[in-house]
């Protein structure tokens, strides 16, 4: 079938660039990427996982049909503004490098679905990043973010959201907006409060905000009808509001390692007597 094959050698890939739809440099120890890349025009699929890449050429930006595109496990810094013009890639994976920022203007590949950033150093994010209007899941976990975009409310086809080991001490209004969201991960960071309009997520299934510093949780947070599993372990909570036990469908809550006397620990039990529970 045309377009089938993987090809795994950039030099034969470039004897016959139109036929290039996949290309496959996984784990070959590249330290740079030739500016010859930007001739696959046809290129839809390209692996770079897991090289020594510490830079990537402007080129990458004329690869117009590239709908993937895998730079896990190398050492960026940066990327290119060039890369922006990537404007049909849907997967973009840049787990563990070592990115300090992202380029301004990231909004602009608008066919973004996948955005993965765990393990780098960045500290924000692009307020431009709201523009991604068709992006479903995001995660940046261990990085060094210290706020959210307030512009973050307008991913609206947002269901997975993972932003665990970063800095944050509080989280935007906007947060609210996220009405698709099912998967929400705030563990390991400075919060210590929720805004009230997390109350709006109303189809959030799993949340986590263990370690954190949080001292209460909001009146609208009982409003999470929908969740499963919610782990507030590690906080400084001294009391759960009895409107928990409106939590229907909660199979698991861990509430270890908070102030909850026993008397607060025996009564969860009570309110929620088909859940499981740590304490």
């Amino acid at each position: 079938m045309s377009g089938s094959k993987v090809y795994k050698s950039f030099d034969e890939a470039l004897l016959e660039p139109d036929d290039v739809f996949m290309l496959d440099l996984s784990l070959q120890d590249l330290e740079e990427l030739p500016d010859s890349i930007g001739n696959l025009k046809n290129l839809t699929r390209l692996n770079l996982y897991e090289n020594e890449l510490e830079f990537l050429p402007e080129s990458i930006g004329e690869l117009k049909n590239l709908k993937w595109l895998d730079l896990q496990k190398n050492y960026l810094n940066f990327l290119p503004e060039s890369i922006t013009k990537l404007t049909n890639l849907e997967y973009l994976n840049l787990y563990k490098n070592d990115l300090i920022s992202l380029p301004e203007n990231i909004g602009e590949m608008e066919n973004l679905v996948w955005f993965y950033l765990k393990r780098n150093n960045l500290t924000d994010l692009p307020d431009s990043i709201a523009n991604l209007k068709k992006l479903e899941w995001f995660g940046a976990e261990w990085n060094q973010l210290t706020e959210l975009p307030n512009g973050i409310g307008k991913l609206k086809k947002l269901n997975y959201l993972s932003l665990g080991n970063n800095e944050l001490s509080g989280l935007p209004d906007s947060i609210g907006e996220l009405e698709n969201l099912t998967w929400l991960g705030l563990s390991e960071n400075k919060l210590t409060q929720i805004p009230e309009t997390i109350g709006k997520l109303g189809n959030l299934q799993k949340l986590d905000l263990h370690s954190n510093k949080l001292n209460n949780l909001p009146e609208s947070f009982f409003e999470l009808k929908n969740l499963e599993y919610l782990v507030l372990n590690n906080n400084n909570l001294h009391f759960i509001d009895d409107k928990i036990s409106e939590f229907k469908k909660l199979v698991y809550l861990n509430v270890a390692e908070n102030q909850l006397s026993v008397f607060e620990k025996s009564k969860l039990q009570k309110l929620l007597p088909d859940a499981e529970i740590s304490v």
